[in-house]
Formats: C-alpha cells, sequence, structure tokens
C-alpha cells in the first residue's frame, strides 16, 4: 500500500512522541495514586456481579493511567518497576477488551432503540390499514 511521505512522516513523529518520557506534576500525582488505582481495578475484578458499562469505562481509562505511570516510573526508578510493567501490559490488554466491550453495549442500546422505533411504525402502520 502506497502512503505519502507526509503521512509516514508524521506517523514516525507519533511514535517518537508516545516514546518520549513522561515527566511533570501530573505524573507525580497519579503516580501517587497508583496504590488506590490497583486496589480499585482489584475490586473490579472480584466483583461478583457482571460490571456496568461505567465500571468497564473505568477500566478502560485505567489502562490508560497505568501507561503513564509505568513510563513515569522508568524515568524515576527503572530497577524497580518489573513486576509493575508486566502488570500494566496485562492491564492494556484488559482496557483494550473492555473497550470493545463497552461499544458493543453501547451498540445494542442504539440497535434496540431503533428496533423499537420500527416496531412502533410498524404498529403505527397496521393500525391504519386497520382503519
Amino acid at each position: 500500500m502506497f502512503v505519502c511521505v507526509e503521512q509516514q512522516s508524521l506517523i514516525k513523529a507519533v511514535d517518537e512522541l508516545c516514546k518520549l518520557p513522561r515527566k511533570g506534576k501530573m505524573y507525580e500525582y497519579t503516580d501517587v495514586n497508583r496504590e488506590e488505582l490497583l486496589k480499585r481495578l482489584k475490586f473490579l475484578s472480584e466483583k461478583p456481579e457482571k460490571l456496568s458499562i461505567d465500571e468497564a469505562i473505568e477500566i478502560c481509562d485505567a489502562s490508560v493511567f497505568v501507561k503513564f505511570v509505568a513510563q513515569y516510573m522508568d524515568n524515576q526508578d527503572p530497577d524497580g518497576v518489573k513486576v509493575f510493567k508486566i502488570y500494566q501490559e496485562s492491564i492494556n490488554l484488559v482496557g483494550k477488551i473492555a473497550n470493545n466491550g463497552v461499544l458493543l453495549m453501547l451498540q445494542a442500546k442504539i440497535l434496540e432503540k431503533k428496533g423499537r422505533e420500527l416496531l412502533d411504525l410498524s404498529k403505527s402502520k397496521l393500525r391504519e390499514a386497520n382503519n
């Protein structure tokens, strides 16, 4: 497939941006709350009931936060993050799966609403035909 030079350059720039170390207060705050984030993920994983859409969105967002925390930790303590890195990779996959689940559930709601509208239209047309 042919990709113009400008697009290839942009793709390379985005890849490089993603690899840059994360520094700053925001990442420090996220790192401070890492344990609470991990506790929440553990709670959601052990919850006996089905996850709500909001809880699934939490998991998606957590996967993004965990990614940034790991990048921040790399800059602060490169030797002390191996276990967290493995966990971060798992959370990344879980986040993608949760995201797909949320999208499917939202699509299902939209389809159900559209289906109800069509059934109501059908009923209305049937009523007109009987008059």
